[in-house]
């Protein structure tokens, strides 16, 4: 068998946990992609378990990786919201937060170029590593805060939707 029917294999054997056009919650995993999960629960201090966003900058690399263009580091601020309110058992709130970060439908191309980069990762290849091999801009990896987040009349940070993109992807930038 060659490499290219070992992948072939490997993301099919994947697939059967199920394709998901946009990020969804499962039972328990956020997943995107043929059978590519974004988080996984974990036991917190009181042995419940949750979802956890275990390294957001593996997260970004993936869907940098998956859309073929840069994501916005925005898109963790809902990603991250909208974990929090999944595992403060309020559901479809969380659920409407994923549909804010406003990222296109995973067609067959990004969900093969989503498992590629787990697999990678996976094996050791550094988000950092992934994004500079396809040409992106490895600084939003580290942002914690950004300069141009929207903000009110008094400086605040204000989750205004008008204020952001259209989508949640970085615009004028690709490779």
């Amino acid at each position: 068998m060659n490499l290219t029917e070992e992948i072939s294999a490997a993301r099919e054997r994947k697939s059967l946990n199920g394709s998901h056009e946009r990020m969804e919650f499962t039972n328990k995993r956020l997943a995107l992609g043929a059978g590519t999960f974004l988080s996984k629960m974990r036991a917190d201090r009181s042995g419940q378990d949750k979802l956890h966003l275990a390294d957001e900058r593996r997260i970004l690399a993936m869907l940098s990786t998956a859309y073929e263009q840069p994501v916005d580091p925005y898109a963790l601020t809902k990603i991250r919201r909208a974990v929090e309110l999944w595992n403060g058992g309020e559901k479809a709130l969380g659920t409407i937060h994923l549909a804010f970060v406003r990222l296109p439908p995973c067609t067959a191309r990004a969900s093969l170029r989503l498992f590629a980069a787990e697999q990678l990762m996976e094996s050791g290849l550094a988000p950092e590593t992934l994004m500079k091999c396809q040409g992106f801009d490895t600084a939003p990896l580290f942002l914690k805060y950004r300069p141009d987040q929207p903000r009110d009349d008094h400086g605040r940070w204000t989750s205004d939707a008008s204020a952001g993109s259209e989508t949640g992807l970085q615009e004028g930038r690709s490779r």
